[in-house]
């Protein structure tokens, strides 16, 4: 875990990264490497070197502290690349990256690979420049009311594949005052069920894009990079073969990037109770991406028979995913 606070002060938790190494308990020293690169470290200069026991460090980096990544390597031997996961864009929401998750063969999602993000409709000068310096090759944007992209952010590929339901938009209802926070907890359960039922061929669109080379990296998007990223997101990592407990917790970091206050104000005229409605909707809730797991293995057996039946991701393909995306 690592908290980026203003200035140039950098506080790393050890502890959780000692147990990739399949040991409840670790003695000796961790080595800690910063890279602007997370393919290229300087093992020749530690920025710390610290005694696993201690379970944190605190690192001074000069320079930005935009998109530093960490290689922490213990006892000279087993290391693991880390990095800060969110990218602050002021008119970007929730825009991370989707590195550094282990899966169950211990081997991690490459970073600088694959992101998730809130639509770029209203992205400014300054982010389009650092969007660019990303290298960004591919969007895919899973609205059905996708915008074209705005002047100033040049992605070669741009595809909109929207993930949608027949359900219809409680939104009418809550201005009515005829939907509460209740109601939004069943339509989010609801819609997260049928959503990889109702948009099988964008699913599947989508996964035939990422089996490509030259689709990297890749921004994977929708309004608010929550309801229908999270869903896409959460496929591929079970692809990856990534724990399903891991790929609810990225799930649930979208209520820590996301500003709820700012999605919740379409309704500031209304009574506390429907924007409580709203908030529900736009909140990551662990009962909402559980629904569409709990749908898939009642359907298929499993949500990665859902994948090789449905989405054309076999075991070649897997293959070919993985060792495009892991490391």
């Amino acid at each position: 875990r690592i908290r980026q606070p203003p200035r140039s002060t950098l506080n790393l938790t050890l502890f959780p990264y000692t147990t990739l190494f399949r040991s409840p308990h670790l003695d000796g020293k961790v080595a800690i490497y910063s890279s602007l690169d997370p393919d290229h470290f300087d093992l020749n200069n530690p920025v710390a070197i610290e005694d696993i026991s201690k379970g944190r460090a605190d690192l001074v980096i000069k320079g930005s502290l935009n998109r530093r990544y960490f290689l922490l390597k213990f006892n000279n031997d087993a290391a693991t690349v880390v990095g800060v996961r969110s990218q602050k864009f002021p008119s970007v929401a929730n825009f991370r990256d989707i590195g550094g998750y282990t899966n169950s063969d211990h081997r991690s999602v490459k970073w600088r690979k694959l992101y998730r993000s809130g639509c770029l409709d209203s992205i400014d000068g300054t982010c389009a420049k650092r969007v660019a310096n990303m290298h960004i090759q591919t969007l895919i944007d899973l609205r059905s009311d996708a915008k074209p992209l705005p002047d100033g952010v040049e992605i070669p590929n741009y595809f909109v594949l929207p993930i949608s339901t027949a359900i219809k938009d409680p939104m009418p209802l809550i201005m009515q005052h005829c939907f509460k926070r209740g109601d939004a907890l069943i339509y989010m359960q609801d819609i997260n069920r049928e959503m990889p039922l109702s948009s099988k061929e964008s699913l599947k669109e989508m996964f035939r894009i990422l089996g490509d080379p030259k689709s990297y990296p890749v921004i994977v998007s929708c309004r608010f990079g929550s309801i229908q990223a999270s869903l896409a997101v959460a496929l591929i990592l079970t692809a990856l073969e990534v724990p399903e407990q891991t790929i609810v917790d990225d799930y649930l970091l979208s209520n820590r990037y996301l500003n709820i206050r700012t999605i919740a104000s379409q309704g500031a005229e209304l009574p506390l109770e429907f924007q409580d409605a709203i908030t529900t909707m736009y909140l990551s809730d662990e009962r909402y991406i559980r629904a569409a797991f709990h749908e898939l293995n009642r359907r298929y057996g499993s949500v990665d028979q859902y994948l090789q039946r449905e989405l054309g991701v076999d075991e070649a393909y897997k293959k070919r995913l993985q060792q495009l995306l892991l490391e």
